[in-house]
């Protein structure tokens, strides 16, 4: 906002040209973190994953309202107010912005005391460790695709001289196919991402694209070559929204920001190069093999991609035991993607009579699912005192989570009265499983805050 006022102060004075360029360049710099941040800030505004598909598909077609009629609106403008009024106008809007962006939740940090999402886990693999082939296979499709748009964008004026031989008014009617096709990708999508398995609409997505280039090849009329433009544009926004809601689904929300960040680096790269890469290739390889060759390419990625993908997009099949800790009561209300990504991460632990499982005092590390047997929950009093019994606890119990939702050493001793078997969670994906939206750390707080008063009483 501020750098529009700037460049609306030097056009209205006959600025120096140069200052104007580099307000300018600095200021589309800067808009570029703005994606990043706000997808990363979706999780904590929707109430669940199941919203977090169709809020990034309202944010694209937003987008591709922006894309068709932005343009038009400001050369309105433009004509009835002026250069220096347009400049001022922009500098509201994004002042705009920043009032609505005030109010939205903070990134959810890591509680104090609890392990890092970096930090190895019990079995050697760190949370990131378990999402990089994942991400990465997120980051090919998004490239692939993002250079097959690229192209298009610059392929419409190709397409338009050489392949059909209708000129500068054809170009124009092309990229406003693109811009259709990405709204309707975009509205569509919309359905698409509330299905729990997101490989069907990703594969449509990127057959859609290819479909579109090689309906390219057989375009000869105007009409024709519109339709493949779009399909092959709506089949990308499938494609880019099935991809950013992956992403949410994938990382923790610690390093959401970053994931989204690099997505939208590949993306801006990639796109660039498809930019470049488009007219160039067309040149030396003609329209045709260019077309084939695009859709051959993004076919592979997407092969690739989902082999990679795997167990991230596929609904998983559990052992009995673990599967059962899907109807406890505490979880009831989670979206079934948060309870799914959970399962995926328990580990059984066999106990014997005796074995103390936490130690009041140690750091918390931990969170436990109750499978089989009893277990004592106790407290020190003082020196020279017996530890008080505060509850026994048996199958479908839980605990360890205190500690790690306030950051603090644990507050209680667990030890098995008898021989038991437990599910595990690490710190780190109990603090994904109750994050913004869950509601279930609150009511593991409503519950001991009750068990308290009984205590008491």
């Amino acid at each position: 906002a501020v750098l529009m006022l700037v460049i609306a102060g030097l056009v209205a004075t006959d600025g120096p040209l140069l200052l104007i360029i580099v307000a300018a360049f600095t200021a589309a710099g800067l808009a570029a973190f703005v994606g990043p941040a706000v997808g990363a800030a979706i999780p904590g505004i929707v109430r669940d994953e199941l919203e977090i598909g169709p809020a990034n598909s309202a944010s694209a077609s937003l987008d591709n309202i922006a894309f068709v009629a932005g343009p038009a609106i400001g050369g309105l403008l433009l004509a009835a107010l002026g250069t220096t009024a347009v400049f001022a106008i922009t500098a509201l809007l994004f002042a705009a912005c920043v009032v609505v962006f005030l109010p939205l939740p903070p990134d959810r940090a890591l509680a104090k005391g609890a392990i890092a999402p970096t930090e190895p886990a019990a079995n050697g693999v760190g949370v990131d460790d378990r999402i990089t082939a994942p991400v990465l296979a997120l980051v090919l499709i998004e490239a692939v695709a993002s250079v097959v748009s690229g192209a298009l964008g610059v392929l419409t004026v190709v397409v338009a001289f050489d392949a059909l031989g209708e000129g500068e008014a054809a170009t124009g009617i092309l990229y406003a196919a693109l811009g259709a096709g990405g709204l309707l990708g975009a509205v569509g999508s919309g359905v698409l991402v509330l299905r729990r398995r997101l490989a069907p609409p990703l594969i449509f997505g990127a057959l859609a694209v290819c479909l579109g280039l090689l309906g390219l090849t057989f375009a000869d009329v105007l009409g024709t070559a519109s339709l493949a433009f779009a399909v092959a544009s709506a089949g990308g926004l499938i494609v880019d929204i099935i991809l950013v809601t992956l992403l949410h689904r994938i990382v923790p929300d610690a390093v959401l920001s970053r994931a989204v960040g690099l997505l939208l680096t590949v993306w801006a790269m990639a796109y660039a190069l498809g930019s470049f890469l488009g007219p160039v290739l067309a040149d030396l390889l003609g329209l045709e093999p260019l077309l084939i060759g695009s859709a051959v390419v993004m076919a592979a990625a997407t092969v690739v991609g989902v082999a990679v993908l795997g167990p991230a997009i596929r609904p998983a099949h559990f052992a009995p035991e673990v599967a059962h800790v899907a109807d406890l009561p505490v979880f009831a209300g989670l979206s079934p993607a948060r309870i799914e990504q959970a399962l995926r991460r328990l580990q059984p632990r066999d106990v014997a009579a005796g074995e103390t499982i936490i130690l009041e005092g140690d750091p918390a590390d931990r969170f436990y699912i109750v499978v089989a047997g009893r277990f004592a929950v106790s407290q020190a009093i003082g020196p020279g005192h017996d530890d008080q019994l505060l509850r026994e606890m048996g199958p479908g119990d839980v605990f360890g989570e205190i500690g790690l939702l306030a950051g603090v050493p644990r507050t209680a001793t667990v030890t098995a009265t008898t021989d038991g078997r437990l599910l595990a969670l690490d710190g780190p994906d109990f603090l994904e499983l109750v994050g913004p939206g869950s509601g279930l750390s609150s009511r593991l707080l409503d519950f001991h805050r009750g068990a308290a008063a009984q205590i008491r009483r």
